[in-house]
């Protein structure tokens, strides 16, 4: 029980009590979300997953916690399956050309555009 405690220790100990005081209560929430999961999908009960947070510095009430978890837990789902980081979507961008083509394609006549669409054309 104490590593649960220890878990949530560890998300505020870096910030001071000023920074932690700046911070919105969901902004810390979210801070602490994957573990307040894993406690919750180890079988703690909400009560006392509240209570280790407070104890972290983090005071909630059951209302509070319960509507904070489920719009965390929306905002994952609604979350774009796509790269993760900047540096992830900037490499999995598709690849341009540096210049444009020289010349553009020329337009089809009406008789490649009907075997385009029959699939008999080349």
């Amino acid at each position: 029980m104490s590593e649960l405690s220890d878990l949530f220790r560890k998300s505020f100990l870096d910030l001071s009590p000023e920074e932690q005081a700046k911070r919105t209560q969901i902004a810390r929430f979210r801070e602490v979300f994957d573990d307040i999961e894993a406690a919750l999908k180890a079988g703690y009960p909400q009560a006392f997953v509240r209570g280790k947070l407070a104890e972290s510095g983090l005071s909630i009430g059951e209302d509070t916690f319960r509507v904070m978890l489920k719009r965390v837990r929306g905002e994952r789902l609604a979350a774009p399956a796509g790269p993760a980081t900047k540096q992830q979507a900037k490499a999995s961008a598709p690849v341009l050309p540096s210049q444009p083509p020289s010349k553009p394609p020329e337009p089809l006549t009406a008789h490649q555009e009907r075997e385009k669409i029959s699939g008999t054309g080349k």
